[in-house]
């Protein structure tokens, strides 16, 4: 299956509809990374949300910046902070880790 990558931040309601789940998957990543399955329906959609399609590694790249900024927020926490984390049982921040897009 081909994909589609595109930036697009959800501003309002109606910015993936129950029609658009149906008719292609659709997920998020950091940075407000898109990543669709490329169909008629989904070029559709990144018009409609007002985006561009781009390419993979731009999308990766911008998915990665996003990711190194939560690192290094991450990093500036106190041990304390760390140990209060959602990943350790805690509530308040999630260690980021790298993704790799699809």
């Amino acid at each position: 299956m081909a994909n589609i990558y595109c930036v697009a931040a959800s501003t309002e309601k109606g910015f993936i509809t129950s029609k658009d789940r149906n008719n292609f998957n659709l997920s998020g990543y950091p940075g407000d990374v898109m990543v669709a399955e490329d169909n008629a329906d989904s070029r559709a959609w990144v018009t409609r949300v007002g985006s561009t399609m781009i390419p993979k590694a731009e999308a990766q790249a911008i998915a990665d910046a996003k990711v190194d900024e939560y690192k290094a927020a991450w990093d500036a926490l106190t041990e304390a902070e760390k140990t209060n984390a959602p990943s350790n049982g805690g509530s308040d921040i999630l260690q980021p880790i790298k993704i790799t897009l699809p």
